[in-house]
């Protein structure tokens, strides 16, 4: 068994770490823990590894989080960083792979294709530590763009946001409540503040409703129904059906049919 350090607990994505060199692990613990305090913790909290296969254990039991994952290449012989990667785009195809070396550029520019990795780090770069910094911070805009995570006092809810059906203000309340592929949960935080955060593809259907027009599978302009997934639905208002239309990319709201669908664009 090898060396675990840390538990994924912090800001917007989670990081691993893999080296099977106990020396560079404390190095980097160091490194990433100033990188942290610079930016206020809101890089997350990383974990170390030595052991390959408590690296492929944690990406199995934590392939729904955002998580970018910083490995060495070789393990003794054996090509164990890239076996890591390998696995982790099986699971999780939206995570990312830095791979951080000591091979130099020149060793690895063949083999670059073959590698899965969102960048390449060098040990022996005497801008290591401003590297380590562009890379990490790529990384986390990265996948910002791919998953909702949101910090609450007690805990942490990430989500992938494809996932994510809409957002319900629960009246009378400063709750949210996210509904999604895995069921429903509150969140502390205004639609407002909300869509600040999202992207243009999350668009108001009504005052009380926020929702990812790209899970949109049918609309009822009759009874002014949204339908998703399953049994999912949620109401739009007629104040907002031109915006939220035109969000989804259909334009001609005076067509005669009561039902739009199977509609969907999709991600």
């Amino acid at each position: 068994m090898g060396l675990g350090i840390g538990m994924c607990t912090g800001g917007g994505i989670d990081i691993v770490v893999y080296d099977d060199d106990v020396k560079f692990i404390e190095f980097m613990k160091n490194a990433l823990d100033k990188l942290n305090m610079k930016h206020k913790g809101t890089l997350g909290t990383p974990v170390f590894f030595t052991n390959k296969d408590d690296v492929l254990t944690y990406a199995e039991e934590h392939k729904d989080s955002p998580i970018v994952y910083l490995l060495d290449i070789m393990a003794g012989d054996q090509l164990a960083g890239h076996e890591i990667a390998r696995r982790v785009k099986e699971l999780a195809p939206s995570n990312l792979v830095i791979y951080i070396t000591h091979f130099s550029d020149r060793v690895l520019s063949n083999v670059y294709h073959k590698l899965l990795s969102f960048l390449f780090i060098f040990k022996d770069s005497n801008r290591f530590d401003e590297e380590l910094e562009v890379g990490i911070l790529a990384a986390r805009d990265t996948l910002a763009d791919k998953y909702f995570v949101y910090t609450g006092a007690t805990d942490i809810l990430k989500l992938r946001r494809e996932d994510i059906y809409y957002f319900e203000k629960v009246k009378t309340t400063q709750f949210t409540q996210v509904v999604h592929k895995g069921g429903f949960a509150l969140i502390k935080i205004s639609l407002r503040d909300l869509k600040k955060m999202l992207d243009y593809t999350f668009c108001y259907a009504s005052r009380e409703f926020l929702v990812n027009t790209k899970a949109i599978r049918q609309i009822d302009k009759i009874e002014q129904i949204l339908y998703f997934e399953g049994d999912v639905q949620c109401h739009y208002s007629r104040t907002r059906r031109k915006e939220l239309f035109n969000a989804i990319g259909y334009r001609d709201v005076q067509r005669s049919s009561s039902i739009i669908g199977d509609y969907s664009y999709g991600y």
